[in-house]
């Protein structure tokens, strides 16, 4: 049970470090400190939905845990 939530809780700490690191590649973008790419753009967004779709995922395991049989 303790691994099912190590491994929940890492799952939403990568998922926000994901966010949290495409927020800050857009935003260094947009105030022009690194130059702007199409293929930091398609990173910056892959991050992001990644991010959001593991956190969410974690959270609906916390939310909906599997029953014991």
């Amino acid at each position: 049970m303790q691994i099912r939530k190590n491994k929940i809780y890492l799952q939403i700490i990568v998922g926000a470090v994901f966010v949290i690191t495409s927020f800050l590649v857009s935003l260094l973008m947009v105030i022009g400190v690194i130059g702007k790419s199409y293929l930091l753009s398609f990173l910056a967004y892959s991050f992001s939905l990644a991010g959001v779709a593991l956190g969410l995922m974690a959270v609906y395991e916390i939310v909906f845990p599997e029953k014991k049989r």
